[in-house]
């Protein structure tokens, strides 16, 4: 038979075992990227440049680089120098 202090030390490890886990979640997403459906600058870009973004916007924008970008369906040496000017903002 499982006692009350049996009882409450396991809720205690799975207490610390939740707040392992958030601090874990809580310093993967704060990457101090950006992911490309978050970018504000999408809305003052070429229809074609938002066509082949749409394409990666579960990637952040610091991570494509050129041969990235330029294996994109569409994409060319225009829509890479839009790109780069505005990433550098």
């Amino acid at each position: 038979m499982i006692t009350r202090k049996q009882y409450n030390d396991a809720l205690d490890i799975v207490e610390a075992y939740q707040k392992q886990i958030f601090k874990q979640e809580k310093s993967i997403r704060n990457t101090g990227k950006t992911f490309v459906r978050d970018w504000n600058q999408l809305c003052n870009c070429s229809t074609r440049l938002k066509n082949i973004l749409k394409i990666v916007k579960d990637e952040y924008i610091e991570d494509i680089d050129e041969e990235l970008f330029l294996k994109l369906r569409n994409a060319g040496k225009g829509t890479l120098i839009e790109f780069n000017k505005l990433k550098s903002f």
